[in-house]
């Protein structure tokens, strides 16, 4: 009897090798694959982040273009206010009566 287990054990313990030497291949492609699919989510997090940079750069610009934009609009004002001005100098205004002097006298 303890024969017969222990040939039942032995042939136990040779097929459950035979299985673990099949799956063994499968257990290393699967960690290949794993480590793949790690890398590539590392890359695609990489990019999400250069994305997500190069899209507040992009906000960035347009808030700096929109001000640069703002301050060429107010220097052209101001230059043509100058313009305006040397083409039309000031008008000079006669002082009030009080303020007159009086006839030389003869």
């Amino acid at each position: 009897m303890v024969v017969l287990v222990l040939a039942e054990s032995e042939k136990r313990v040779s097929d459950l090798t035979e299985q673990l030497k099949s799956i063994s291949p499968q257990v290393e492609q699967l960690k290949k694959e794993k480590d793949a699919a790690q890398s590539n989510r590392t890359e695609n997090q990489s990019k999400l982040e250069a994305s997500n940079t190069a899209k507040e750069a992009e906000t960035e610009r347009g808030k700096l273009q929109a001000a640069l934009d703002q301050a060429n609009k107010e220097i052209d004002r101001l230059k043509s206010e100058v313009e305006q001005q040397q083409t039309n100098p000031p008008v000079s205004v006669s002082p009030a009566p009080e303020e007159t002097l009086p006839p030389p006298e003869r």
